[in-house]
Protein backbone atom coordinates (compact mmCIF):
# COMPACT_ATOMS: atom_id res chain seq x y z
CA UNK A 1 0.00 0.00 0.00
CA UNK A 2 1.37 3.61 -0.92
CA UNK A 3 2.08 6.18 1.77
CA UNK A 4 1.22 9.78 1.78
CA UNK A 5 4.07 12.50 1.24
CA UNK A 6 3.86 15.73 3.15
CA UNK A 7 2.60 18.57 0.77
CA UNK A 8 3.65 22.38 0.91
CA UNK A 9 0.83 22.99 3.78
CA UNK A 10 1.61 20.53 5.88
CA UNK A 11 5.80 22.35 5.72
CA UNK A 12 4.38 25.30 6.26
CA UNK A 13 2.43 24.09 9.26
CA UNK A 14 5.59 22.92 10.65
CA UNK A 15 7.35 26.01 10.30
CA UNK A 16 4.72 27.83 11.77
CA UNK A 17 5.01 25.88 15.02
CA UNK A 18 8.64 25.78 15.24
CA UNK A 19 8.43 29.93 15.11
CA UNK A 20 5.63 29.86 17.49
CA UNK A 21 7.38 27.75 19.80
CA UNK A 22 11.31 29.58 19.76
CA UNK A 23 8.98 32.90 20.53
CA UNK A 24 7.69 31.25 23.71
CA UNK A 25 11.61 30.39 24.55
CA UNK A 26 13.29 33.28 23.68
CA UNK A 27 10.53 36.17 24.75
CA UNK A 28 11.31 38.09 21.47
CA UNK A 29 12.51 37.34 18.19
CA UNK A 30 15.49 39.42 18.65
CA UNK A 31 16.91 37.96 22.17
CA UNK A 32 18.69 34.99 20.36
CA UNK A 33 19.42 36.75 16.76
CA UNK A 34 16.62 35.29 15.11
CA UNK A 35 14.60 38.17 13.31
CA UNK A 36 11.26 37.72 11.33
CA UNK A 37 12.66 38.06 8.22
CA UNK A 38 14.56 35.18 9.14
CA UNK A 39 11.64 33.47 9.75
CA UNK A 40 10.13 34.79 6.39
CA UNK A 41 12.99 33.26 4.48
CA UNK A 42 12.38 29.73 6.03
CA UNK A 43 8.94 30.07 5.21
CA UNK A 44 9.55 31.09 1.58
CA UNK A 45 12.62 28.49 1.32
CA UNK A 46 10.05 25.50 2.20
CA UNK A 47 7.66 26.80 -0.06
CA UNK A 48 9.51 26.17 -3.02
CA UNK A 49 11.26 23.09 -2.44
CA UNK A 50 9.23 20.83 -5.15
CA UNK A 51 7.49 17.98 -3.54
CA UNK A 52 8.37 14.29 -3.53
CA UNK A 53 7.42 11.94 -6.16
CA UNK A 54 5.17 9.07 -4.38
CA UNK A 55 7.39 5.66 -5.16
CA UNK A 56 4.96 3.70 -6.83
CA UNK A 57 4.01 -0.19 -4.79
CA UNK A 58 6.17 -3.14 -6.55
CA UNK A 59 4.11 -4.94 -8.59
CA UNK A 60 2.78 -8.70 -7.03
CA UNK A 61 4.76 -11.73 -7.83
CA UNK A 62 2.34 -13.72 -10.26
CA UNK A 63 1.91 -16.96 -8.82
CA UNK A 64 2.50 -20.35 -10.57
CA UNK A 65 0.16 -22.58 -11.47
CA UNK A 66 -0.36 -25.67 -9.48
CA UNK A 67 0.12 -28.62 -11.60
CA UNK A 68 -0.45 -32.34 -10.67
CA UNK A 69 -0.50 -35.96 -12.40
CA UNK A 70 -2.21 -38.40 -12.88
CA UNK A 71 -1.68 -42.08 -14.54
CA UNK A 72 -2.34 -41.86 -18.11
CA UNK A 73 -3.44 -45.32 -18.46
CA UNK A 74 -6.17 -44.52 -16.22
CA UNK A 75 -7.32 -41.16 -17.60
CA UNK A 76 -7.52 -43.42 -21.04
CA UNK A 77 -10.06 -45.99 -18.85
CA UNK A 78 -11.84 -42.93 -17.48
CA UNK A 79 -12.25 -40.99 -21.12
CA UNK A 80 -13.62 -44.44 -22.96
CA UNK A 81 -16.28 -44.29 -20.50
CA UNK A 82 -17.25 -40.75 -20.76
CA UNK A 83 -19.05 -38.37 -23.30
CA UNK A 84 -16.97 -35.49 -24.44
CA UNK A 85 -17.58 -31.95 -27.40
CA UNK A 86 -15.16 -30.57 -29.41
CA UNK A 87 -11.94 -32.21 -31.01
CA UNK A 88 -11.74 -35.40 -29.93
CA UNK A 89 -7.63 -35.63 -30.31
CA UNK A 90 -7.63 -32.17 -28.29
CA UNK A 91 -3.96 -31.55 -26.30
CA UNK A 92 -6.25 -30.25 -23.52
CA UNK A 93 -9.48 -31.50 -22.12
CA UNK A 94 -11.69 -29.36 -19.42
CA UNK A 95 -13.61 -32.64 -17.49
CA UNK A 96 -16.25 -30.97 -15.97
CA UNK A 97 -17.30 -32.85 -12.67
CA UNK A 98 -20.75 -31.77 -12.12
CA UNK A 99 -24.09 -32.17 -10.21
CA UNK A 100 -27.41 -31.96 -12.12
CA UNK A 101 -29.06 -30.28 -8.97
CA UNK A 102 -26.13 -27.99 -8.13
CA UNK A 103 -27.03 -24.11 -8.61
CA UNK A 104 -23.96 -23.29 -9.16
CA UNK A 105 -23.36 -26.29 -12.18
CA UNK A 106 -26.62 -25.28 -13.72
CA UNK A 107 -25.29 -21.17 -14.19
CA UNK A 108 -21.65 -22.89 -15.19
CA UNK A 109 -23.87 -24.86 -18.15
CA UNK A 110 -26.58 -22.28 -18.62
CA UNK A 111 -24.03 -19.41 -19.18
CA UNK A 112 -22.39 -21.70 -21.71
CA UNK A 113 -18.64 -21.31 -19.82
CA UNK A 114 -16.87 -24.04 -21.12
CA UNK A 115 -18.47 -23.71 -24.68
CA UNK A 116 -16.78 -20.20 -24.98
CA UNK A 117 -13.53 -21.77 -23.91
CA UNK A 118 -13.80 -24.28 -26.49
CA UNK A 119 -14.62 -21.45 -29.19
CA UNK A 120 -11.76 -19.92 -27.82
CA UNK A 121 -9.51 -22.65 -28.38
CA UNK A 122 -10.72 -24.20 -31.02
CA UNK A 123 -9.41 -27.73 -31.29
CA UNK A 124 -7.10 -27.47 -28.97
CA UNK A 125 -9.46 -27.77 -26.46
CA UNK A 126 -12.48 -30.46 -25.75
CA UNK A 127 -15.01 -30.86 -22.70
CA UNK A 128 -15.53 -33.83 -21.00
CA UNK A 129 -18.45 -34.20 -18.68
CA UNK A 130 -18.35 -36.33 -15.54
CA UNK A 131 -20.94 -36.98 -12.99
CA UNK A 132 -20.11 -35.69 -9.32
CA UNK A 133 -23.77 -35.69 -7.44
CA UNK A 134 -23.18 -34.87 -4.09
CA UNK A 135 -24.99 -36.01 -1.15
CA UNK A 136 -26.56 -32.93 -0.12
CA UNK A 137 -28.71 -32.45 -3.24
CA UNK A 138 -31.48 -35.14 -3.31
CA UNK A 139 -32.55 -35.82 -6.80
CA UNK A 140 -29.07 -35.22 -8.33
CA UNK A 141 -27.69 -38.93 -8.35
CA UNK A 142 -30.83 -39.86 -10.38
CA UNK A 143 -30.67 -36.79 -12.32
CA UNK A 144 -27.52 -37.81 -13.37
CA UNK A 145 -28.16 -41.40 -14.15
CA UNK A 146 -30.81 -40.23 -16.18
CA UNK A 147 -28.35 -38.34 -18.69
CA UNK A 148 -26.68 -41.76 -18.95
CA UNK A 149 -30.06 -43.16 -19.65
CA UNK A 150 -30.73 -40.67 -22.14
CA UNK A 151 -27.53 -41.82 -24.22
CA UNK A 152 -28.77 -45.19 -24.35
CA UNK A 153 -32.28 -44.21 -25.29
CA UNK A 154 -30.38 -41.57 -28.07
CA UNK A 155 -26.77 -41.67 -28.33
CA UNK A 156 -24.23 -38.86 -27.44
CA UNK A 157 -26.20 -35.94 -29.24
CA UNK A 158 -29.17 -37.12 -27.43
CA UNK A 159 -26.79 -37.04 -24.02
CA UNK A 160 -25.52 -33.42 -25.20
CA UNK A 161 -28.83 -32.00 -25.60
CA UNK A 162 -30.38 -33.44 -22.78
CA UNK A 163 -28.05 -32.67 -20.55
CA UNK A 164 -28.36 -29.31 -21.47
CA UNK A 165 -32.08 -29.07 -21.20
CA UNK A 166 -32.20 -30.61 -17.76
CA UNK A 167 -29.68 -27.78 -16.34
CA UNK A 168 -31.60 -25.43 -18.45
CA UNK A 169 -34.58 -26.45 -15.87
CA UNK A 170 -32.93 -25.08 -12.87
CA UNK A 171 -34.16 -25.82 -9.65
CA UNK A 172 -34.31 -29.86 -8.60
CA UNK A 173 -34.76 -32.57 -11.24
CA UNK A 174 -37.77 -34.50 -9.88
CA UNK A 175 -38.73 -37.67 -11.84
CA UNK A 176 -41.32 -35.27 -13.22
CA UNK A 177 -38.63 -33.09 -14.63
CA UNK A 178 -36.60 -35.78 -16.13
CA UNK A 179 -40.23 -37.22 -17.53
CA UNK A 180 -41.05 -33.43 -19.45
CA UNK A 181 -37.53 -32.96 -20.46
CA UNK A 182 -37.36 -36.61 -22.10
CA UNK A 183 -40.77 -35.72 -23.62
CA UNK A 184 -39.24 -32.33 -25.02
CA UNK A 185 -36.14 -33.79 -26.30
CA UNK A 186 -38.10 -36.75 -28.05
CA UNK A 187 -36.85 -39.36 -26.09
CA UNK A 188 -39.14 -42.47 -24.87
CA UNK A 189 -40.66 -41.53 -21.09
CA UNK A 190 -41.56 -44.96 -20.61
CA UNK A 191 -37.74 -46.52 -20.59
CA UNK A 192 -36.40 -43.06 -19.71
CA UNK A 193 -38.20 -43.96 -16.55
CA UNK A 194 -37.46 -47.38 -16.44
CA UNK A 195 -33.98 -47.23 -16.84
CA UNK A 196 -33.78 -44.21 -14.44
CA UNK A 197 -35.40 -46.25 -11.52
CA UNK A 198 -33.24 -49.56 -12.59
CA UNK A 199 -30.43 -47.48 -11.09
CA UNK A 200 -28.05 -49.67 -14.28
CA UNK A 201 -25.87 -46.40 -13.93
CA UNK A 202 -25.38 -46.25 -10.28
CA UNK A 203 -21.57 -47.42 -10.42
CA UNK A 204 -20.98 -45.44 -13.20
CA UNK A 205 -21.81 -42.44 -11.56
CA UNK A 206 -20.43 -43.65 -8.45
CA UNK A 207 -16.79 -45.02 -10.55
CA UNK A 208 -16.89 -41.29 -11.98
CA UNK A 209 -17.02 -39.64 -8.63
CA UNK A 210 -14.17 -41.76 -7.22
CA UNK A 211 -11.70 -40.61 -10.27
CA UNK A 212 -13.01 -36.81 -9.33
CA UNK A 213 -11.66 -37.69 -5.64
CA UNK A 214 -8.23 -38.65 -7.14
CA UNK A 215 -8.19 -35.54 -8.81
CA UNK A 216 -8.98 -33.85 -5.78
CA UNK A 217 -12.36 -32.53 -6.64
CA UNK A 218 -14.53 -31.52 -3.41
CA UNK A 219 -17.20 -29.78 -4.87
CA UNK A 220 -19.42 -28.75 -7.32
CA UNK A 221 -18.65 -27.84 -10.78
CA UNK A 222 -15.05 -29.23 -10.49
CA UNK A 223 -13.35 -28.57 -13.32
CA UNK A 224 -10.14 -29.83 -14.16
CA UNK A 225 -7.76 -28.47 -17.01
CA UNK A 226 -5.60 -32.04 -18.42
CA UNK A 227 -2.89 -32.32 -20.56
CA UNK A 228 -3.70 -35.61 -22.48
CA UNK A 229 -0.12 -35.65 -23.31
CA UNK A 230 1.23 -35.78 -20.44
CA UNK A 231 -1.92 -36.57 -17.75
CA UNK A 232 -0.33 -33.33 -16.13
CA UNK A 233 -3.62 -31.33 -15.07
CA UNK A 234 -4.47 -28.25 -12.95
CA UNK A 235 -7.84 -27.61 -10.84
CA UNK A 236 -10.09 -24.87 -11.73
CA UNK A 237 -12.97 -25.43 -9.08
CA UNK A 238 -16.29 -23.64 -9.06
CA UNK A 239 -18.50 -21.87 -11.62
CA UNK A 240 -15.68 -19.13 -12.84
CA UNK A 241 -15.59 -16.98 -15.88
CA UNK A 242 -14.48 -18.54 -19.08
CA UNK A 243 -10.75 -16.28 -18.49
CA UNK A 244 -10.02 -18.36 -15.27
CA UNK A 245 -9.40 -21.20 -17.43
CA UNK A 246 -6.87 -18.83 -19.58
CA UNK A 247 -3.73 -19.73 -17.49
CA UNK A 248 -3.83 -23.51 -17.12
CA UNK A 249 -4.92 -23.94 -20.86
CA UNK A 250 -2.47 -21.51 -22.73
CA UNK A 251 0.23 -23.37 -20.03
CA UNK A 252 -0.22 -26.54 -21.34
CA UNK A 253 -0.53 -25.46 -25.14
CA UNK A 254 2.62 -24.47 -24.98
CA UNK A 255 4.45 -27.04 -23.16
Amino acid sequence: MEKNNPNVLEILTFVGVVAILLLGVTGNLGSKGLTKSDLDDVVKSAATQPTPTPTPAPAPTPQPVQVTKVDKGELTAFYDNTFSEGNQGAKVSIIEFSDVECPFCQRQTNNGTLDQVMVKYGDDVNVVFAHFPLSIHSYAEKANESLECAAELGGEDAFFAYKKALFAKGGQPTMDVIKAVSTEQGLDVTKMEECVTSGKYAQKVADEMHFGRKLGVTGTPGNIVMNNETGEFVSVPGAVPPQAFDAAITQFIGS
